[in-house]
């Protein structure tokens, strides 16, 4: 099994969950999730908008309570990643990226 990557159509405060992403609590194992990436033949990126995010949309978030998170775009840099989740967290939204295990031409071909 291998999750593949589709169109992010975020929702109207720019929350967007993969549909084949487990909804997992905050009870969730790390080992739990781990698995699920191993089996899924990949790893995973967190994109946080804390620290990533515009500075004034930031301020705002911690500041004034805004919960719109719809103009940061998440960003990971590794080849073949896409994203699975954007959602809130008690330290702000942040950004999941799923990470194919590429091999050494896969990597090369989406280098380019």
């Amino acid at each position: 099994m291998t999750i593949k990557p589709i169109e992010v159509v975020r929702d109207i405060k720019g929350m967007f969950s993969h549909p084949d992403f487990p909804a997992w609590d905050d009870n969730a194992e790390l080992k739990e999730m781990n698995d699920w990436f191993s089996m899924n033949n990949g790893s995973w990126y967190i994109d946080s908008f804390e620290s990533n995010g515009p500075e004034d949309m930031v301020e705002s978030w911690f500041d004034n309570g805004d919960s719109d998170c719809t103009n940061w775009q998440p960003i990971c840099d590794k080849p073949g990643a896409f994203l699975l989740s954007i959602h809130d967290t008690e330290e702000g939204p942040v950004g999941l990226f799923f990470i194919p295990n590429l091999t050494a031409d896969e990597v090369i071909i989406h280098g380019d």
